[in-house]
């Protein structure tokens, strides 16, 4: 019999990820509103990609719901709206809460990841670095989803969230309460899920995602009466 030999895996970034990236972090940083156009020609003809590999790298940034196409306005960077808001939590308290019931009494070592991701938050508050702040924060829930042992509900869950990470990157620099708590936040209920405390994870997990849902809607409808 023939030994299988292992390759080690190729490191390659494709050009049309390398725009997925920039363009991203270009969104996720403020620097393009919810609602600006993206118009194909000029931002291929800038970044010096062909229209091919803009629209492949549109595509992904559509299925992360970053940005949206219509027939009347061609792409632009997505926005939500308050009713997307309140499905989005809704969906969400019903999924987190579930694996936070799973996830009681599980060991350090299986919380690694939840933990990391606290760690990691806060560098990138330290760095003021925000499409970091908001991607380490939706990383910790989606770890929490892992605890539900379905790949198909993380799937479905890690879309779900990527559209809020437009709203949420805004979000962070409205005011209201401090960014600088949220690793406290996720450590508390960490060290409550460890100890069995379900009543009181649940109590902490529920006022987190009901004060960043208020926070959210308060700026959508700030944003709403500005256009008007």
């Amino acid at each position: 019999m023939r030994t299988l030999v292992i390759l080690p895996k190729l490191q390659r970034t494709s050009t049309a990820d390398q725009v997925v990236h920039l363009l991203r972090r270009q969104i996720l940083g403020g620097e393009f509103l919810p609602g600006t156009a993206l118009p194909e020609i000029p931002l291929a003809t800038s970044l010096g990609v062909s229209r091919n590999t803009f629209r492949e790298a549109m595509r992904t940034l559509a299925a992360e719901g970053l940005i949206r196409r219509s027939v009347h306005r061609g792409l632009t960077v997505a926005d939500l709206a308050d009713e997307d808001v309140v499905e989005i939590f809704r969906i969400r308290r019903m999924l987190e809460l579930a694996a936070a019931d799973v996830a009681q009494g599980s060991t350090a070592e299986e919380f690694a990841p939840l933990y990391q991701s606290v760690e990691n938050l806060r560098r990138a508050i330290v760095a003021g670095d925000w499409p970091a702040i908001v991607e380490h924060d939706l990383t910790f829930h989606r770890a929490l989803i892992s605890f539900l042992g379905s790949s198909r509900l993380e799937h479905f869950y890690w879309m779900l969230l990527s559209e809020l990470r437009l709203g949420f990157a805004f979000l962070d620099r409205s005011g209201g309460k401090p960014i600088q708590l949220i690793p406290a936040q996720h450590e508390k209920l960490l060290n409550c899920l460890i100890h069995r405390e379900q009543a009181q994870a649940r109590k902490i997990l529920n006022e987190h995602l009901d004060d960043s849902e208020a926070r959210l809607r308060a700026l959508l409808k700030s944003r709403l009466k500005q256009k008007k």
